[in-house]
């Protein structure tokens, strides 16, 4: 529901009448949620439709481990090399996705992806860390389960392990690098959550 285009002048009546609409009614809540705030018809958030506004910020550490233990769980099948290491199941799942988010989260050379021009001329570095969110830990360990199945299919290995996780983790870096290198630098800030300031970004180097 935006100002980007002629077709938001037929959706946008259409969608405030069916929202005045509703506040007649009783025990009815309307929930909305956008990732792009600043494409958001200043009608639609008006005192009476959608004046409640709450940020959900891009999970921490913590919060990656906990979006981690939703989709890497018990019952997806983890190599034999792992639970004999982390001595259990449990502990296997549990280990691996604390060092997948120790990759995610470190801030060295080997994940700084972009260097982010700001409209002040200072520079600032965009770290993997910065991207993270849940639907990128969904595609990690999606990247990862594949992973498991090619290796299983040709008798190299049977299981998750945690060099498939981290080959998902690499592989999320490579697309990041991929996606703002073929939109423009506004339009790739903006979508990824960072700082409006932004005017232009290069990438810092090619994920190996």
């Amino acid at each position: 529901t935006g100002v980007s285009s002629d077709v938001e002048t037929m959706i946008v009546p259409q969608l405030l009448a069916e929202m005045d609409g509703v506040e007649s009614l009783d025990n009815v809540v309307i929930i909305g949620a956008s990732n792009r705030a600043d494409m958001i018809d200043p009608a639609v958030l008006r005192p009476g439709r959608l004046d409640v506004r709450i940020r959900v910020d891009r999970p921490d550490r913590a919060g990656a481990l906990d979006i981690f233990s939703k989709y890497l769980t018990p019952q997806v099948p983890i190599h034999a090399s792992e639970i004999e290491r982390f001595g259990g199941i449990n502990e296997a799942v549990a280990g691996m996705s604390e060092r997948a988010v120790d990759a995610l989260y470190a801030r060295n050379e080997t994940t700084a992806l972009f260097l982010a021009t700001l409209v002040n001329g200072d520079h600032k570095r965009i770290y993997l860390s910065d991207l993270v969110s849940g639907a990128l830990i969904a595609g990690i360990v999606e990247r990862a389960k594949k992973y498991a199945i090619k290796d299983a299919l040709t008798g190299a290995s049977c299981g998750l392990s945690m060099d498939h996780l981290l080959r998902g983790v690499h592989e999320e870096m490579n697309e990041s690098l991929e996606l703002a290198a073929t939109s423009s630098p506004e339009d790739w800030a903006r979508t990824s959550g960072l700082a409006p300031e932004i005017v232009s970004v290069k990438p810092i180097g090619t994920v190996k």
